[in-house]
């Protein structure tokens, strides 16, 4: 006899809401109602009788009241090593690498509180950020890691400074980003400087 192996289905949720905001459109879409299967969206549907069909065998339905529902949110710049005293440059110097990914994960936990569930951290001390990526706790985590400037330049203090010339770009570059090292040195410098 076979044996049968059976796993665990995601446990689906029906979200009620009195609005809609899907991003594409500037009005707001009344009565939806948003079907997940666990984390992903199903189907999205809207009035009463969508909400009836939807809730059919479905699971829980939480009915989140007179709220408007929207896509989540996307940061294209953060520093989630920056805190927000007077002087975030002195407190990040001034902590460890495990209390700056303390505070990155703090951070990364409040911007999706808030409703971002992407972020895109444009600068991090040591490429701590990697270490970050894929946590569920935080959102999804594009990361840059140190940038790459000059001796005293941009967020030098970061990590990632380059020696002086085009030389000293390319081999930072390379040093940091192998992968994409090749493609900087043929096209560098700009045609026409």
């Amino acid at each position: 006899m076979d044996q049968m192996i059976l796993t665990e289905r995601p446990h689906r949720t029906v979200l009620r809401a009195a609005w809609l905001f899907d991003g594409t459109t500037a009005t707001l879409n009344a009565d939806p109602v948003v079907v997940l299967d666990g984390p992903l969206i199903t189907s999205v549907a809207f009035g009463s009788a969508a909400a009836a069909a939807a809730a059919t065998g479905l699971g829980v339905v939480v009915d989140l009241g007179d709220v408007t529902l929207l896509p989540g949110l996307v940061d294209t710049h953060v520093h989630l090593g920056f805190d927000a005293s007077a002087d975030p440059v002195a407190s990040l110097q001034a902590r460890s690498d495990a209390e700056v990914l303390v505070a990155m994960r703090e951070a990364g936990r409040t911007a999706l509180v808030g409703g971002v569930t992407t972020v895109r951290d444009l600068g991090d001390r040591g490429y701590l950020s990697l270490g970050l990526r894929g946590d569920e706790a935080i959102p999804t985590l594009v990361a840059a890691g140190p940038p790459i400037t000059t001796t005293a330049g941009h967020c030098h203090f970061l990590g990632g400074v380059a020696a002086a010339g085009v030389e000293g770009v390319q081999a930072a570059v390379r040093q940091h980003t192998p992968s994409v090292a090749w493609t900087l040195s043929r096209s560098w410098p700009p045609v026409g400087s």
